[in-house]
């Protein structure tokens, strides 16, 4: 019996069948195996009715355009540069992390809340604050 590689469900009983967005949380229906439509697609207006109104995935067509988490990035990034530390982030764009479309900095990875990543930025600066003392 073949499964939908998205939520895991028999195809049989597809139907009808829902996933949670990561990025917002909303509860949407699952599309099995469709691949994501392109940046000029109009499938991204009916995607945007399903998703919450501030959702980063739809906002930036699946991480195609430049997204407001790119630019917190750069700021933590330059954050932990000032620090001495050698930690960056990076956006996850092809599963090298196993989260696409996430960020990770070493060890800290499926981050795609701008507060989650300050937090872990301040922690990293911290310990790299420590390192140097120890």
């Amino acid at each position: 019996m073949n499964t939908c590689t998205s939520c895991g469900i028999d195809e049989q009983t597809h139907h009808g069948a829902t996933v949670v967005c990561v990025y917002c949380q909303a509860t949407v229906p699952c599309r099995g195996d469709q691949s994501v439509p392109t940046v000029e697609s109009s499938d991204w207006r009916d995607l945007a009715t399903e998703h919450a109104e501030d959702c980063e995935w739809v906002h930036t067509k699946a991480h195609r355009r430049a997204t407001p988490m790119m630019r917190i990035a750069e700021e933590c990034n330059t954050q932990l540069d000032r620090a001495g530390s050698e930690a960056r982030w990076i956006l996850d764009e092809d599963s090298s992390s196993n989260s696409v479309g996430a960020w990770f900095m070493g060890n800290v990875g499926g981050v795609t809340l701008a507060e989650q990543m300050r937090e872990e930025t301040q922690a990293e600066i911290r310990g790299a604050q420590n390192r140097r003392v120890a």
